[in-house]
């Protein structure tokens, strides 16, 4: 078990936050008595999946269940991409993003509505524009350190990006990606997702991670399709104190 004081939240947020992390094999007890010791105006625990004994218990303490995180792993070969979505490749390209375009880049992510269905979106003590804000400035930390921005185009047409970072020579993570608002309800979507396995394959990678909300079904399935394996669960509980 593992409590973070977010404090980059504050910034993003405009709250003070703080996460608790437990393991499966933390005592329900003890993670009572961690989460009455929280003080901070937004509250994360994060609980392993299965631990439904945890699920209830902290709902009784205040806490509400918003979405699971779920981590999946990709092996990556040569016929990485499986059928149909190989051929389909063939009709994207993507280009990386120079540093003097980060910020235009960054604005888009900031003043669009691309992220909907995450904890923050859905959460009615914030709304979808923090939401933006704060993926705004996670994105903005990333590029600053160790990751590479690049955009999505089908047809001539910018419909998306993604953001790949580099872990280590064998292991890279499709770290986030987005659809333009106005591509959002075409077929298209795949493109975001499917380009960065593309990519970490040709730096020479073996393996790529990545994560989503299970608040985003459409995002679950498309993963599920271009062959990512479920690696965890996560549940995720909030408690707002002293918030309007």
């Amino acid at each position: 078990m593992e409590t973070i004081i977010a404090n980059w939240e504050k910034r993003n947020l405009g709250v003070t936050c703080e996460e608790l992390t437990v393991t499966s094999d933390d005592l329900l007890e003890s993670v009572l008595l961690a989460s009455e010791e929280l003080t901070a105006q937004y509250q994360i625990i994060k609980v392993p999946s299965g631990r439904t004994d945890l699920l209830f218990e902290l709902q009784k303490h205040g806490f509400t269940f918003i979405e699971s995180n779920i981590h999946f792993t990709k092996k990556l070969t040569r016929n990485t991409l499986p059928k149909p979505f190989s051929s389909l490749q063939e009709k994207v390209e993507y280009r990386s993003i120079t540093e003097k375009e980060y910020e235009p880049f960054l604005d888009i992510i900031r003043n669009n509505s691309i992220f909907t269905t995450d904890k923050v979106a859905l959460d009615p003590h914030f709304s979808p524009k923090h939401s933006a804000n704060r993926y705004y400035y996670w994105a903005k930390d990333v590029l600053s350190s160790d990751g590479q921005g690049y955009v999505v185009s089908m047809n001539k047409k910018d419909i998306g990006f993604f953001i790949l970072r580099k872990h280590s020579e064998s292991l890279y993570e499709s770290f986030l990606a987005g659809v333009y608002p106005e591509h959002s309800k075409s077929n298209m979507g795949f493109a975001v997702l499917s380009s960065p396995i593309v990519e970490a394959f040709k730096r020479g990678g073996r393996i790529i991670e990545t994560g989503t909300s299970s608040n985003n079904t459409a995002s679950l399935r498309l993963h599920l399709a271009l062959g990512y394996e479920l690696q965890s669960i996560n549940y995720v509980l909030v408690r707002h104190i002293n918030l309007r």
